[in-house]
């Protein structure tokens, strides 16, 4: 997929009907989508694909899916520090 429509995509996927999800992965996406490797950007866009509840709950739990784990602790980071650091590239 062209990575300029699966940043787009995921710009628009980011926009979600729960505000802590909103205020969660909106600036992360406007500020690192493009600074991370295709396969975390797919990663990300699979994770923005999920319903809000469910989204919610893995935000809450990042652990409950080892799937997505580090992606979701690295946008939690961003959220909290305002700083992006790509760590374990298989999560």
């Amino acid at each position: 997929m062209d990575k300029t429509l699966l940043h787009q995509r995921a710009l628009w996927r980011s926009r979600r009907g729960m505000l802590e999800l909103d205020i969660l992965f909106r600036p992360f996406v406007e500020a690192c989508f493009v600074r991370l490797p295709p396969d975390r950007q797919k990663k990300l866009d699979e994770l923005l694909n999920l319903d809000d509840i469910e989204l919610l709950e893995l935000t809450q739990n990042p652990d409950s899916s080892p799937n997505y784990t580090t992606l979701i602790r690295t946008v939690i980071q961003f959220q909290q520090t305002g700083t992006f650091e790509e760590s374990d590239p298989k999560s």
